[in-house]
């Protein structure tokens, strides 16, 4: 049972990213992370503070924005 309560959880999060709402992965985020994103290319990097994802995210929509 909380296999699949997770599972729609973050089902439910990538759809809303997908339509152009990061917020929702920001909210279920713990206060202390770490999030990698790989490669040598403008968005890659670790964030370790949800200020940071938050920015990261900006800069992401700044830089792609169509990409829904």
């Amino acid at each position: 049972m909380y296999h699949r309560i997770v599972a729609s959880k973050v089902r439910s999060t990538f759809a809303q990213i997908s339509a152009g709402n990061w917020e929702p992965m920001l909210d279920g985020m713990a206060s202390e992370l770490r999030y990698r994103f790989y490669g040598e290319h403008a968005l890659s990097g670790e964030r370790q503070t949800l200020d940071a994802l938050r920015r990261w995210w900006e800069r992401s929509v700044r830089l792609f924005p169509n990409r829904s």
